[in-house]
C-alpha cells in the first residue's frame, strides 16, 4: 500500500519488500500547483523490464496515496490502462484504488475517456457519463460492467467516436448517443490482428467493435438500435487472405447491411456465414451495387489453363446465382463490378481481365438493370 503519511523509509518500503514504484510520480502530481493545472492525464501501468522478477507485471499499490483523493477541475482526457497490473484476476477492480472509485465518478468535465482492461460497476460507470455529457469520444478497451441497472441509459448529446474492443458484457443499458443515426458507412474485416473489426463513419462520426462475429452483431445492435442508423455502404473486407466461415455460429449478419444500397464482397466472403447467399437474394430492392475481389492469379490465359476453373469456380457460381436470382424476382443489380482492393497496377491488371473473361462468358450484362 502506498503510504503518504508516512516517513520517508516507510514510504519507500510499503511491504518491507519492494518500494512503492508510481509513488513519487503521484505525490509529485498532489502539490496544489499541479494538480488544479492538470487537464490530460495518461495512467498506463506499462511492463517491468525484461529480466525483473514480476516480468511485466506490476504490485500495484496506490489505495491510499494522496493523488487519488483529489478531482483535477480543469481534466478534459483521461486514459486509464490496467493492462500490466499483476492480479490474480486479469480484469483488475476501479475499487483497488480506494479514494479513486469515487472521485472518478465525480469528474465532471471530460470530454475523451479512455478504460482499458477494467472491471467496474455499471451503475458507477453510468453516473460517471451522466457527470459527463460533454463526452466527444470514448474507448473501452476489454472491460466489465458489473450488475444491473434500474435506471434509464444515460444520453451522451456530444459523443461522435466510440470504440469497443473485445467487451465482457453488452452496453445498451449504459447510453444512448444520437450522432450514430448519422452513420452511413460500414466497413466489415478480418485480419490476423483480431477475428473481426467493424468500423462504421458517417458526418464525422465514428463507431468501431473489435470482437467475435456473432458478439459485434449483438453489440451493433445494442448501441445503435436506439438510433437506428442508414448504412447504405458496406465494404467486407480481406486484406490478409484470411480463410472466412462458413462458422455456425456466424448467423444472423443480415441487420448490418440489410439498408445497403452498394455491397463490396471481398476475397472468402461467399462464405461469410451460413445464409450469407441467401440474405443478399432476398434483400430489398434499394440494393443496386455490388462488387466482388476477384484472385488475380487466377488468369485463363496461363498455361494451365484449368486454374482458372479451380481457383475460383465457387465464387463465379455464388456471383452468376445472385445476379440471375435477382433479375428473376424483380431486384436486378445495376451495376456488377469488379472490387478494387490493391494500389498494384499490376495486380490490378491481371484481377480485371479475369473479371472480364468471367463476365462475358457468363454474359452477365443479359440480367442487369439498363438505365
Amino acid at each position: 500500500m502506498c503510504t503518504c503519511d508516512k516517513d520517508t523509509q516507510s514510504r519507500l518500503i510499503p511491504n518491507k519488500i519492494d518500494p512503492c514504484e508510481l509513488h513519487f510520480v503521484f505525490e509529485v502530481l498532489a502539490k496544489t500547483e499541479h494538480w488544479k493545472r492538470i487537464r490530460k492525464l495518461e495512467i498506463s501501468c506499462g511492463k517491468r523490464p525484461t529480466g525483473s522478477f514480476h516480468e511485466g507485471k506490476h504490485d500495484l499499490a496506490l489505495e491510499s496515496c494522496q493523488f487519488f483523493t483529489l478531482s483535477p477541475p480543469q481534466l478534459t482526457i483521461l486514459e486509464w490502462d490496467n493492462s500490466h497490473i499483476r492480479n490474480s484476476d486479469p480484469l483488475q477492480p476501479f475499487t483497488n484504488y480506494g479514494p479513486w472509485h469515487g472521485q472518478f465518478m465525480r469528474l465532471n468535465h471530460l470530454t475523451s475517456f479512455d478504460l482499458v482492461h477494467t472491471r467496474i460497476s455499471t451503475e458507477c460507470i453510468k453516473t460517471f457519463m451522466l457527470n459527463n455529457p460533454g463526452l466527444e469520444t470514448l474507448f473501452l478497451d476489454e472491460n466489465w460492467f458489473e450488475g444491473g441497472s434500474k435506471t434509464p441509459p444515460v444520453d451522451l448529446p456530444n459523443l461522435k467516436s466510440l470504440v469497443v474492443w473485445f467487451p465482457h458484457s453488452d452496453l445498451a443499458p449504459r447510453f444512448h448517443a444520437p450522432a450514430f443515426q448519422r452513420l452511413s458507412s460500414l466497413t466489415i474485416s478480418i485480419d490476423d490482428d483480431s477475428p473481426w473489426a467493424f468500423h462504421a463513419t458517417g458526418h464525422e462520426t465514428t463507431l468501431t467493435f473489435n470482437h467475435a462475429f456473432k458478439e459485434i452483431v449483438y453489440g451493433w445492435e445494442d448501441v445503435t438500435g436506439f438510433t437506428r442508423p442508414t448504412i447504405q455502404h458496406v465494404p467486407l473486407e480481406n486484406r490478409d487472405g484470411i480463410e472466412v466461415g462458413p462458422e455456425e455460429e456466424n448467423r444472423g449478419g443480415l441487420p448490418l447491411f440489410m439498408d445497403a444500397h452498394t455491397l463490396e464482397i471481398g476475397r472468402g466472403y461467399a462464405n461469410f456465414y451460413c445464409g450469407f447467399l441467401s440474405d443478399l437474394k432476398h434483400l430489398g430492392p434499394q440494393l443496386k451495387t455490388i462488387r466482388f475481389e476477384i484472385p488475380g492469379g487466377s488468369e485463363p490465359y496461363l498455361p494451365l489453363g484449368y486454374k482458372y476453373k479451380w481457383w475460383t469456380d465457387k465464387l463465379l457460381d455464388f456471383i452468376e446465382d445472385l445476379v440471375i436470382y435477382r433479375f428473376e424476382h424483380g431486384r436486378p443489380f445495376f451495376p456488377v463490378e469488379r472490387m478494387v482492393v490493391s494500389k498494384s497496377k499490376r495486380v490490378n491488371r491481371e484481377q480485371d481481365l479475369v473479371w472480364q473473361f468471367f463476365y462475358n462468358d457468363r454474359h452477365l450484362d443479359r440480367y442487369l438493370l439498363h438505365e
